[in-house]
């Protein structure tokens, strides 16, 4: 979090620009690679997790934002030098810090405020003041079991589901653990693709592709049939324009539909929370 002057809105108006630059969308995987994937040698250990719980370390909420400034436009899948992705990495860390110095102000201004008058509002902690708590809080639950509780929340719309979706909770359950699964195979499997990369540092190799998923490969990791897991895709992949997300709290699309289209057959998943069950 940094001090800062400059209001959410241009911060924010930055943030959109910066998000809409050729390649940033491998951006966007460094950092979920850097914030969200543990990497160790040997025993794992729990200082393994350390950085988990940094700081610095951005959170659902802000990697979502990042996301839905993104899908204004199409994904442009650009490949970048290391200077160019490390520069794009080092400004969003800037400009996600000096919007929670923002955020952060203006409740710090109005408290100093009803301080030196020497009155107290009850009311305070309503409406804007309530964005920075909500908006940084902690998750209400891990991702796996937002997975458990899933098919047995949703079995009741199954008949829905299958009847006009063309699948149902349990299927779209082993489709999301599918694609969370392989996600983590990946990461394991592609250290030497990643190159040695210390805990919460920008990876020096390439790392969309641990991100990006057919319905073919999952069908088949899945055991599902591919028909079933291209319906599952259908229903959750973000269409459209993402331009009424205009400020935080405004819709973003894609925390509804959070598979990410490629354009070349492919759907883009940054991280196990917006595997589809987690919604």
């Amino acid at each position: 979090m940094h001090s800062t002057q400059r209001s959410e809105a241009e911060i924010f108006e930055e943030l959109r620009i910066l998000t809409a630059q050729p390649g940033y969308v491998h951006a966007v995987a460094s950092i979920c690679y850097r914030d969200n994937i543990v990497s160790f040698q040997g025993e794992y250990k729990a200082s393994d997790l350390e950085y988990l719980f940094d700081r610095k370390r951005l959170n659902r909420n802000e990697i979502s934002t990042l996301l839905g400034l993104m899908m204004r436009q199409p994904v442009d899948l650009t490949e970048l030098d290391e200077d160019t992705l490390r520069g794009y990495v080092s400004r969003t860390d800037e400009l996600l810090g000096e919007l929670h110095g923002a955020m952060t102000g203006l409740a710090i201004g109005e408290l100093m405020s009803q301080a030196q008058q020497g009155v107290a509002n009850d009311d305070f902690w309503q409406g804007a003041m309530m964005k920075e708590p909500i908006f940084y809080g902690t998750e209400s639950a891990y991702s796996f079991q937002y997975r458990d509780f899933f098919a047995e929340k949703h079995a009741p719309d199954d008949e829905w589901l299958e009847s006009v979706m063309g699948f149902s909770s349990g299927q779209a359950l082993r489709v999301a653990g599918a694609m969370c699964s392989l996600m983590d195979a990946r990461a394991t499997n592609g250290r030497g693709t990643v190159g040695e990369t210390k805990v919460g540092e920008v990876p020096v190799g390439p790392v969309l592709e641990l991100f990006e998923f057919t319905a073919q490969e999952i069908a088949q990791h899945s055991g599902q049939e591919i028909d079933v897991v291209e319906a599952v895709f259908k229903a959750l992949t973000f269409n459209g324009y993402n331009g009424q997300f205009n400020e935080i709290g405004d819709f973003n699309q894609v925390a509804a539909t959070p598979l990410l289209p490629t354009g070349r057959g492919s759907v883009l998943l940054f991280s196990h929370y917006e595997s589809p069950p987690v919604f």
